[in-house]
Parts: C-alpha cells; structure tokens; sequence
C-alpha cells in the first residue's frame, strides 16, 4: 500500500514538473485576446555571455521589487533546470491598449546596490522578460536580406566612457495578429531600453540625459522606473509563424548547415566505399577459401596462413579466441549499457524535436524530455548489461540478475547526479538562479529510485532470460599468443586516427550548439533535423571505422578486439573535450573562477556521456561484425 502511494506520488510531481501547463504542455494552442483584456508580463532572470551564472531579476538589489499582489509562476522541471525564475510583475498591460508613460517605481538603493549594478552591467548581463511565453527581444536588421531579427533579452545597461549607466525606462512594443477566425495572438514583444536621469518617459526624443550609476555614492540612491506601453498589429505574421524571427541571425547559417551536411555524406559515402567493396569482398573471399579447404591440422592451418593466397586472411587464426571474456568484463558491461542509455535518450529527444512532438517552442521542454527518456533509458541500460556480461562469461543464467541490473541501470544516473549536486553547490554559494532548490534535488533522487531503479531491474530480467549469443569456437583450447603488434596500431595512433573523420562530422553543429549554449545563450538552437541527420551519420562513420579497425587488429593475430572496439568508438569524445578547450581560448571571455570550473565540468561531462554512447555503438556494431564472419566459417 505505501508503495502504490509513494509511487502515485513520483508519478504525480513528475507531470507537475514536466507539464507547466496542464491543458496544454507543449505550446501547440494560441492564446487569444480581445481588447482591453489585461496582459500579464512575467519577470524571469538576467545573464551573461561571459559567465555562467543568471540570477534571477528580482533578487537584484536596484531593479523594482514585487508587489504583495505578485506571485511566482509554477514552473516546469525544463524551467527549473534551466534556472529560470518566473514572476508576475507590476507592469500593466492592456491589450490593444496604448499607455504613453507609466511610472513603476522609485527604488531606494544602498551603496552596495549600486555597485551590484555597475558589476553586472560591465559583465554584460542581459534581461529576460516574457509575454505568452515569447521572450522580450532586442530588434536588429540583418546586414545581408536587410530584414528584421530578434535576439532574447535586452541589456541591463550599457558602458560609456568607463561609465556605467542604468536602463530604467523601457518601452514596450507588442505586436499582434489577427487571425482568420477573426481572433487576435500575440506574435511579438520588442523592448527597446532607455537609461534617462529622471522619472520622464523620452517617447521617441533624444534629449535626455542618461542616469549615471555612482559607484561612490555613500548613502541611498533612489532611481526612477518607468514604460512605455505600444501595441501594433502584424499582418505579415502569424501565431504560427511567430518564433521564425528568433531562428535568423546576420549570417546565412542555413546554407551552411547545408554544406557541412553535404561534406558528412561524402565522407560516409568514402569509408562505406572502403568497408563495403574493399574489406567485405576480402572477407566473402577468405569465407568461401576456407569452408571449402579440408584443414585438418592446427599446423596445416598455420601453413596456409603463412601462404601467398592468405596473407590477409590471419583473422581466421584467432577463431577460437576472439569468443574470450575480455578484461574486466563487469565494468565494460557497465560502461556499455550506461551508453545505451545515453544514445537512446539523444535519438529520442532529437527525434520528437525533429517531428514537433515538442511543439514550437522546443527549448521549454526539452530538458524535462531528456530526462524522461533517460528514466526511460534505464530500461535499456539494464537489458543491454545483462545482454553484454552473458555474452562476455558466457553465462547461461545470471542468479544475482538484480544486484547486476541495479549496477547496468544505476551507474550512471549515479555517476550524473552526483556531478550535478556538487557544481550545483559551486552555484548556490553565487546565489545564481541555476542553483537547484532543495525541493527539485529531492525530486530528482526519488525519480531514481521510484522509477529508474525498478526499470532497470525489468530490463535486467528481460535481459537474463535470453541466452547469450551462439559462439563458433571451441574455447576448452589454450589460448594463442599474440604476436608482436605493428606501430600504427597501437592506441596512441589509432584512437586520434579513427576519431578525426566522426569528429569532422559534426564539427559545424557542435559549433552552432556551443555557441548557444556557452557563447549567446539568448539565442536558439532549432536545426534539430540537421543535427539528427548529422548524428546519424556519425552514428555510421563510428561503426565502420571500428569494423576497420578491428579487422586490422584481427589479420595481425589480435583477437582482444571488445575494449579497442569500445576505445575506438569514443575516441569522438576526446576530439570533442579538445574542442571544449579550444573554444573557451578562443570565443569565450570568462573570468569569472567559478564560471571556469562549470564550463570545464560539465564539457567534461558531455564528452564522456559522448564517448559512453558512441563506445558503446562501435562495440554493438564490432560484435555484430564478429559474430557475423566467424558464424560463417567452420569450426575447428
């Protein structure tokens, strides 16, 4: 009975913080308004690109703090992670309703508060606030198509002179469609800042002066908050349309995500040519030389080897040892099923993003998503480790199947949480908004236990009752020797060798993600087909450089091909940690230490996530590979 309620529960907080809104979770119905209808305007956060600490805006210690009458939103478990801290604000908004100048609020401010600004001012913090869920916007022309863009947010303030100066006023374009059931939608919201000295509204004059942020000042401070209120109707731009503006930048990046698309076909096109007509035709050709020899002996098959006619046929040698149980079977397994997890929930996530299951606003949702998946994908974390140890020991049956699933299907989950609760303790010491509160952290410990861990033990009893895989060898013999390998083959020229053609797959997406999430974090990543695609072709070029390579470990009397198999597959990871590096020197201006060591953790983090994945893909393709060649040939 406790168990059917605790689970309830789980079950019920996990739609509360997956679903923001009930009704409609993912965004997909408009909001209508008609004339005079009041429009709530929500306070969210500040934050920079030259940190990776937001806070949110009313803890700032200068800006107009909430009314009684103000409440915070109820935020989703994507908007939590995300550090988001919605609030209503004072701001009166009637639709359709134009108000000239509005006075908010005089701010009393204390000397610290003052130089609070000053401090997040010259680090360049930007605004966020929301209207129906669209992002207040910055406005710029494209300097190519002299067309109209939006980049979210809007400064803080700005720098002149080595002095800083205050935005307090704002005036507040919102634009909205009429649609054709006669209905009207909101599918714009410009803010344009102004910094004025006094509590008048400029309009649309330049004669003004600027309010100044005195850094000196030894008593309070008071700094006059006022709006301005225009609604304009868009005839070009529907409720549908309405994120399109979000999506455009000065530069064509569609034409070069084409490009870069292009450039990974033709190198899957290349190596699909190498794997397919080179090494499958001498494979076909070595298959049928050998069924039809009568090889009686070992030495009469060691001569033949030695042959002209099979110089490259060796991996026929190592038939009854490749089946071997590898090194640390139990940790390979681990590792292997915690990339499962990891690939299942990057497919599933790029896919429903791809298809707009998660509707227009992908960004909102996106991360409550993954993290169903990767509950989900604890299922299949368990089924694939039971699946991956049997086949290594060769064990028939798995008695302690539980105490394994829980190992398969909990490492990881482990391994994550834990790295998220210690930076998430270098963030709360900043109070920045993307500190986890308490009550989001106990959530999360509850969804792995209540739901990942029961999951994970059903795969791993899914898993235990398949045998493992029928070998073709005869194992009771000793095991051969393994000669002397040749230098290009070692770890330390393969693993940068096999990595550099995935990596150079993805490199262009991995830039345009990077720089949305660490360089312009305003922006919106939304090419999700284009990085679908480009995973899956990376997906290709990583299992057929690890066929290759363990081929090449084969024909040379190397039959220990599980953990360079797996070695091989990640070594996209190491490419991608260097880029990490070479990113931060290169287009981040970051000072800040603790912005350092968050950057550094979770690159780190994603990188080995990646080489978990693409690990583990190599190895599943490696064994397909394995008992593919050595299931056609005959036993010994």
């Amino acid at each position: 009975m406790r168990w059917t309620s605790l689970t309830t529960l789980v079950l019920v907080a996990l739609s509360q913080a997956t679903i923001a809104d009930a009704f409609d979770p993912f965004g997909w119905t408009p909001n209508y308004f008609e004339k005079g209808q009041k429009v709530n305007l929500y306070v969210n956060r500040v934050e920079s690109d030259t940190t990776q600490l937001p806070f949110a805006y009313y803890d700032l210690p200068f800006t107009c703090p909430p009314t009684p009458e103000s409440r915070p939103l109820h935020l989703s478990l994507n908007e939590v992670i995300r550090g988001d801290r919605i609030w209503e604000s004072d701001y009166k908004l009637f639709f359709a309703e134009d108000a000239p100048c509005h006075r908010l609020c005089d701010r009393i401010t204390k000397p610290e508060g003052l130089r609070r600004a000053d401090e997040l001012i010259r680090s360049g913090y930007v605004v966020e606030w929301l209207i129906d869920d669209l992002p207040g916007a910055t406005t710029f022309v494209s300097s190519t198509d002299k067309k109209k863009y939006y980049a979210a947010g809007f400064p803080l303030g700005f720098v002149k002179d080595g002095r800083t100066y205050l935005h307090n006023h704002v005036m507040l374009v919102i634009r909205y469609h009429t649609e054709k059931n006669g209905k009207h939608t909101i599918v714009g919201f410009e803010v344009y800042p102004r910094s004025v000295s006094d509590f008048h509204c400029p309009g649309a004059s330049k004669n003004f002066d600027n309010y100044l942020i005195d850094v000196d000042a030894k008593s309070n401070v008071i700094i006059p908050f006022t709006y301005a209120v225009y609604w304009r109707e868009e005839s070009s731009i529907s409720w549908n349309d309405r994120w399109k503006l979000f999506f455009k930048s000065d530069i064509n990046d569609d034409g070069i995500h084409w490009i870069s698309l292009i450039n990974s076909l033709v190198l899957v096109a290349f190596l699909s040519a190498i794997v397919g007509v080179v090494l499958l035709r001498t494979l076909n050709r070595d298959i049928q030389t050998y069924n039809n020899m009568d090889l009686a002996t070992e030495n009469i098959l060691v001569e033949t080897d030695k042959s002209d006619s099979f110089t490259n046929s060796g991996w026929k040698l190592v038939s009854n040892d490749v089946f071997r149980e590898p090194s640390y079977p139990l940790l390979l397994s681990v590792i292997l099923s915690s990339g499962v997890q990891v690939f299942f929930t990057i497919i599933g996530v790029l896919f429903l993003s791809t298809t707009g299951v998660l509707g227009p606003n992908v960004r909102n949702s996106v991360l409550s998503t993954a993290l169903t998946l990767f509950i989900i994908g604890g299922m299949a974390a368990g089924y694939s480790g039971i699946r991956f140890y049997k086949n290594f020991t060769q064990e028939a049956h798995i008695r302690s199947y539980l105490k394994y699933s829980l190992i398969f299907g909990g490492s990881l989950p482990f391994l994550v949480l834990t790295s998220v609760l210690v930076l998430n303790c270098i963030v709360w010491a900043k109070d920045s908004s993307n500190a986890l509160p308490f009550g989001t952290v106990v959530l999360l410990v509850i969804f792995f236990l209540v739901l990942e861990v029961p999951l994970s033990v059903i795969g791993g009893f899914l898993g235990n009752m398949k045998p493992p895989a029928a070998m073709n060898s005869n194992l009771t013999k000793p095991k051969r020797s393994i000669p002397r390998q040749p230098k290009f083959l070692s770890y330390f020229y393969t693993i940068p060798a096999f990595g550099l053609i995935p990596f150079g797959t993805i490199y262009v997406e991995l830039l345009f993600v990077f720089r949305s999430v660490w360089l312009e974090k305003t922006s919106f990543y939304y090419m999700y087909s284009f990085l679908l695609f480009t995973i899956v072709l990376l997906s290709v070029i990583v299992v057929e450089s690890v066929v290759v390579a363990v081929y090449l470990s084969l024909i040379n009397g190397d039959w220990r091909w599980q953990w360079r198999s797996f070695l091989i597959g990640s070594s996209v990871a190491w490419y991608v940690q260097v880029y990490s590096i070479y990113y931060f020197f290169t287009y981040l201006n970051v000072t800040d230490f603790s912005s350092i060591i968050l950057f550094f953790a979770y690159t780190t983090l994603l990188s080995a996530l990646l080489g978990f994945a693409f690990g583990s893909l190599g190895l599943y393709g490696a064994s397909i590979f394995i008992y593919k060649i050595y299931g056609a040939i005959k036993s010994d």
